[in-house]
């Protein structure tokens, strides 16, 4: 008979903190060893909550791009010992190291030649494993954001193997198909879109006019800066063909593409272009210094700041604009 094993691992200076160890979890019957590990796993996120070695944040509202700290995560429907997964998955995850985790991580980093940051998640990932007919243990979550989560058909997957002639398979998929950084990108673009009076920031496609889409998409040729580009759903198609058509007659512009961001029950597609990382000095022949800001074109002179040429008033990075006035 088939035994199914998961196992909820968790990372050696994370259970040295909350007392807890790495547990596997076997039974013949593999919805009960999933229970039993998810539950498990639900009471050790739980603690780390509580006890504010992570911070699990969401956003305040739909039409805001602000974070607040939950601290009581939203339960499963079908059992409220387990945590709604799917949803957990879209918050932002942070862990709250100690000095002396810091220390541990870069002794380990040295150790094996990693990189620091990868150290640092390898010392913080708590997840939820299965083994598969090798007896090897496979992630199937992991408590950390990703651009690029596990694929939630994972375990589906390994499942289907081990069960011959499986039915379909029905329980709960512990990823949403909508990761934290893709849910902060379109709060980010339904909070831009919304902002009254900020039209530097944003340019709205509402109609099939063609001249109409040039002169807009010029304008972002010769303004440079951070501008969302919003066209409804329904000429979606046709301002993709005028987008490429249009960028073989003047350029390739470098962009980031969002399908499908609702907006007030309508949907967008958003063309997200961003200048400030392009180099903006340039020098002429006679050695007069010039920078691009939103206006275009602009010569320096002795009263010009760090801020004007190296942040400017479309910098989103509060870091940076700090750093800069510090200066």
């Amino acid at each position: 008979m088939t035994k199914f094993k998961y196992r909820v691992f968790i990372p050696e200076f994370i259970a040295d903190r909350i007392k807890f160890q790495t547990q596997e979890f076997e039974e013949n019957d593999f919805l009960k060893a999933r229970k039993s590990a998810l539950t498990y796993l639900s009471k050790i996120i739980s603690i780390l909550v509580s006890e504010k070695i992570i911070t699990v944040s969401d956003f305040k509202n739909e039409e805001s791009s602000e974070l607040i700290e939950i601290k009581d995560l939203k339960k499963s429907q079908e059992n409220d010992k387990i945590l709604d997964f799917a949803h957990l998955s879209e918050c932002k995850i942070k862990f709250n190291y100690t000095e002396r985790e810091f220390r541990k991580a870069n002794e380990l980093r040295t150790e094996r030649k990693m990189g620091l940051k990868h150290t640092i998640l390898l010392l913080g990932i708590v997840k939820l494993e299965i083994a598969h007919e090798k007896d090897n243990f496979v992630p199937v979550f992991e408590l950390k954001n990703s651009d690029f989560p596990i694929n939630q058909f994972v375990e589906r997957t390994i499942l289907n193997r081990m069960i011959p002639n499986a039915e379909v398979l029905n329980f709960s998929l512990l990823y949403s198909g909508f990761q934290f950084s893709i849910k902060e990108k379109h709060h980010q673009f339904r909070e831009i879109f919304l902002t009254e009076n900020n039209l530097r920031e944003k340019e709205l496609i509402s109609n099939n006019l063609f001249f109409d889409f040039e002169r807009k998409l010029l304008s972002i040729y010769n303004r440079r800066c951070m501008i969302s580009f919003f066209i409804e759903e329904k000429y979606t198609a046709s301002a993709r063909k005028a987008m490429l058509h249009l960028q073989s007659v003047y350029g390739k512009l470098n962009y980031e593409y969002t399908p499908k961001v609702m907006i007030r029950n309508n949907f967008y597609t958003v063309y997200f272009f961003d200048f400030n990382a392009e180099l903006k000095l340039i020098y002429s022949k006679t050695g007069n210094l010039y920078f691009r800001n939103s206006s275009g074109m602009k010569k320096a002179d002795e009263q010009t700041t760090f801020e004007e040429i190296v942040c400017d008033e479309n910098c989103k990075d509060e870091l940076i604009k700090d750093l800069l006035h510090k200066l």
